[in-house]
Order: C-alpha cells, then structure tokens, then sequence
C-alpha cells in the first residue's frame, strides 16, 4: 500500500483552539467532575433493563479477558516445562 492512499483530517484550528481555551478554562478537575455528570446524566436516561444489559457485556468482557490472560500464563508455563524436559531431562522419569 502507498501513502497516497491515505487521506490526512486536518483538524480545525478554531475547535482545537476552542477545546484548549475550555480546558484551561475549566481545569482537568472539572473536566473530570462534567464527565460524571454526564455518566450520570446517560444512566438515568436509560431503562433499567438496558443499564443492566450495559453492565452484564461489561463484566463478561472483563472476565473473557481475564480467562483470556489465565490461558495464556498455562500455555507458556507448559512450553517452559516442555522445554525443560528437553534440556534436563523428564524428573519423573526414574519413579
């Protein structure tokens, strides 16, 4: 693929300006602040059907991953035993 390909947004100047002059303006605190309030604000919005359907991908994705990561510590721990067998022989061998 070239480069070429590849169409590059410039942002615009104005916004990006606009966007500083509100977080100086506001400080990173409440920035933070104004997004939980809008986290807040989405919550109440929505059904209580819906916020648990939210809540119930939200912990089976964490533990996906976490299953994820589990699967991945067995798999190296066996190619490490595999190749420790390889170099000094099987411990159990002689029993």
């Amino acid at each position: 693929m070239s480069k070429e390909k590849y169409i590059v947004r410039e942002k615009n100047p104005a916004a990006v300006a606009l966007g500083r002059m509100a977080a100086a303006k506001a400080g990173v605190n409440e920035m933070a602040k104004r997004g939980r309030l809008g986290a807040r604000a989405r919550a109440n919005a929505l059904s209580p059907e819906r916020r648990s359907e939210i809540a119930r991908k939200a912990v089976e994705a964490r533990w996906a991953k976490v299953q994820h990561e589990a699967e991945a510590v067995e798999r190296v721990d066996r190619q490490a035993r595999k190749i420790a067998i390889e170099l000094y022989g099987d411990p159990y061998a002689d029993l």
